[in-house]
């Protein structure tokens, strides 16, 4: 891989976080579509890379709120389901 393809993919997905976590939306709707029209990538590398973004993004969130203090997580119910 280039270097401006992965200076490309880094973009795109701080990108699409940003605006996902604006609009309320997750990263991946954005991503997805977004390496798709550019073609570099296999479907399933696109997707696996939208998943880790998406699922980064969520990590992110829950330490975030975790940290300060209003955190609405049930860590009984929650820790399951992760």
């Amino acid at each position: 891989m280039k270097l401006h393809e992965i200076i490309l993919f880094g973009m795109i997905g701080l990108s699409a976080s940003t605006a996902g976590a604006v609009c309320g939306i997750g990263g991946g709707v954005i991503i997805k579509p977004l390496l798709d029209a550019f073609g570099l990538l296999s479907v399933e590398a696109i997707s696996f890379l939208s998943g880790c973004t998406v699922l980064a993004m969520a990590c992110f969130s829950v330490l975030k709120s975790i940290s300060g203090g209003d955190s609405s997580v049930d860590r009984t119910t929650g820790t399951p389901l992760a």
